[in-house]
Formats: C-alpha cells, sequence, structure tokens
C-alpha cells in the first residue's frame, strides 16, 4: 500500500515549479500588448521603441514563454516515464476545453457586450481555431508521448544523443529563418521532449549540479535580455527589423529553452510532497483555459486597461492584473474542477468505452476483410 501511495505522490518541487510557471504566464498575458488588437489601449509590441516601459512589456511578454517551457519541461519529465496515453484524459481536456469556452460565451452574451458572428462561431470549436494554442499542442503531445518513448527507449546514449544534436541544430537553424523550415509549436514540444529524456537518463550528474546550473540559469537571462535590447536598438536604426521585438518572445528560442531546464534542475532536485501544492498544480491546464479564455481576453481585458490608464502606473496595473488573474484563475479552476470537471470526467469515460468498442469492431471487420 505505501508503495503505491508513493508511486502516486509527484515530486512537489516540480508541481511547485510548474505554478511559478503559471504566475510568469499569468504577468506575460496582463501587458497590454496581448488581447483584442483592435482596442484602444492596445500596444503593438512587434514595434522598436524609445519608450523604456515598452522594452519592459517586452521583456515581461517573454515571461509567458518561459512558464510554457517550463510547463513542457515538467509535464515531459513526468510522461517520459509512461507507456500509455489514457484515453479518457484526451477526452476530458477536450471535453473541458468544449465546456469552459461555451461557459464563457454565455456569460459575455448576457452581459449583454456585443461580440461578432466570426468570434460566437469559434467558441464552439476552440481547438480547431486554436483560441488556445497551447491546449491544442498539450493534447497532442499526451496522446503521441507513448511513441516518442519507443523510440527514445530504442537508442542507446550514443544514438539518443546524436537524435538530440540534431533537433537542437534544427531548432537553431529554423529560428534563424523565422520558423520557415516546415516548423510548428507541436514539433517544438516534441524537441523540447527529447531534450528532457536525454537529460533524465543520462545526465543526472548534471541535473543535481546547481552551481552549474545556477550559472547557465544566469547567463541566459542576461542573454535574453541583451537580445531583446539588441533587437530594440537595431529596430530604431534598420527599418527591416523594426517591427522584430518580439522575435525572441518563442519556445523555439534555445535561450529561453535554456532558462527552463536550468530553472527546472535548480527546483526539481529537492524532493518533498506537498499535498496543497499538488492540488493547485493539478489546476493548471483548468487555469489556461480560464485565464487567458479568448472571450476573455478579446472583450474584457480591453475594457480593464481603458478604466485603468487613465490612473497613470500602467506597469503597476500590469502586476496587480497579472495577480488577479492568477488568484481569479486559480479559484475558477478550483470550482470548475470540484464541479463541473467531475461530470465532465464521468462522461469521458463514456465516450472512451463507447469509441474503443466502436473501433474494435471496425478494428476486426477491417482485418477479417483483408484476410
Amino acid at each position: 500500500m505505501d508503495l503505491i501511495k508513493s508511486k502516486k505522490r509527484r515530486n512537489s518541487s516540480i508541481e511547485l515549479l510548474k505554478i511559478i510557471a503559471l504566475m510568469l504566464i499569468a504577468i506575460s498575458h496582463s501587458v497590454p500588448g496581448y488581447g483584442n488588437i483592435e482596442s484602444s489601449t492596445y500596444v503593438d509590441m512587434n514595434i522598436a521603441s524609445n519608450d523604456i516601459l515598452k522594452i519592459v512589456y517586452v521583456i515581461l511578454m517573454s515571461l509567458g514563454q518561459i512558464g510554457n517551457v517550463i510547463f513542457i519541461i515538467s509535464s515531459a519529465y513526468f510522461l517520459i516515464d509512461s507507456k500509455n496515453a489514457k484515453k479518457e484524459k484526451i477526452i476530458n481536456i477536450i471535453l473541458d476545453t468544449f465546456t469552459i469556452s461555451i461557459c464563457f460565451l454565455i456569460s459575455i452574451t448576457c452581459s449583454k457586450i456585443d461580440i461578432t458572428t466570426k468570434d460566437f462561431i469559434k467558441q464552439f470549436f476552440p481547438i480547431i481555431f486554436k483560441n488556445n494554442w497551447f491546449i491544442g499542442c498539450y493534447i497532442l503531445l499526451y496522446t503521441i508521448h507513448p511513441i516518442l518513448n519507443i523510440i527514445i527507449r530504442k537508442f542507446n546514449q550514443k544514438g539518443l544523443l546524436r537524435i538530440n544534436v540534431f533537433l537542437i541544430v534544427y531548432l537553431f537553424v529554423q529560428f534563424i529563418f523565422m520558423d520557415k523550415l516546415f516548423y510548428s509549436d507541436l514539433i517544438g514540444f516534441i524537441i523540447i521532449y527529447f531534450i528532457v529524456a536525454y537529460m533524465k537518463l543520462y545526465m543526472q550528474n548534471f541535473i543535481h549540479n546547481k552551481k552549474i546550473n545556477l550559472i547557465i540559469l544566469i547567463l541566459s537571462l542576461i542573454m535574453q535580455l541583451i537580445m531583446i535590447i539588441i533587437t530594440n536598438i537595431l529596430g530604431l536604426r534598420i527599418e527591416m527589423l523594426s517591427n522584430k521585438m518580439l522575435y525572441w518572445n518563442r519556445i523555439s528560442n534555445i535561450i529561453i529553452i535554456s532558462i527552463g531546464l536550468s530553472l527546472f534542475n535548480i527546483i526539481s532536485t529537492k524532493n518533498f510532497y506537498n499535498k496543497i501544492i499538488n492540488y493547485i498544480s493539478s489546476l493548471s491546464l483548468i487555469f489556461y483555459l480560464m485565464h487567458d479564455n479568448y472571450m476573455f481576453r478579446i472583450y474584457i481585458k480591453p475594457l480593464f486597461y481603458e478604466n485603468v490608464f487613465q490612473y497613470g502606473h500602467i506597469l503597476l496595473w500590469v502586476f496587480l492584473e497579472g495577480l488577479m488573474l492568477f488568484v481569479g484563475g486559480m479559484i475558477l479552476a478550483a470550482i470548475y474542477k470540484e464541479t463541473i470537471q467531475r461530470l465532465t470526467k464521468k462522461l469521458s469515460i463514456k465516450i472512451s468505452d463507447i469509441t474503443t468498442k466502436v473501433y474494435l469492431k471496425f478494428e476486426k471487420y477491417w482485418l477479417e476483410k483483408i484476410n
């Protein structure tokens, strides 16, 4: 019994890191350059500027991608030991995405806020229209992770190292050419997955070396900051670079991946269990869907800034909104988890059973037909 219980207890240091990642994401989503581009308070962060505050905004926006990378790394660290993708979990994430999307649609509609027909339709197909791109990529990564694990286990250390070297070189080259070489966010997720796999299997001494990881973290943070500043300086002088301020704000940025990996290694080495931390971390995916819902991002956030911009101290308001997004998003996520998600989980199990039966009948018919 103790053995079974210990297996279910996930390292709370990693769960705490995921919570920190969510805080970073909440702050990045509070910047006025994120949301409805038609809003009067919208700031185009891509444009180079002499305004120091705008450069600070760009830096804060990069925190979101650091948070996303940390979340991918943390998830990959656990999934590497998994052999199967649970169908009911995949179905449940899809159901939760749809349900939360409809809940926000109803709330906005009842508030008598005018919404476009296009946005109305998009709420019924949140994954297809990438209302939240991260969730869609996560579903795909979770679905294929058993296949990735088979590939990883097929290779020895030398073989897996060669794969990682190739993937990192590809990541660097496509980043230079601005995602032109058939790159997608899913590919970025997979590359991070392979890097984490190699580190977990063959680089335990490096993972536990806090001094080296701290040095890498500091150097990576400084490099990210320098790149943003240099991009702004060049953008003010070279027209073709004037709209590239968010160039470094991508998960394909090896610097951001380096920040995420080093931070993960520093924090994850301490192994402890805390029930409250693990519970808050379990709300992560629901939090993603709650705090950055498409309708909220497009129709509610602009109203917030239209009211607070007149008071000045915008940077303070950014952090205040980030705090409200995090706390409010977590509260809503907890309420949803303890109420509606209990129903979606039961429904997911039933849908999973039905689809499995239907597929097995199809598979039997197909194989008999071929033979």
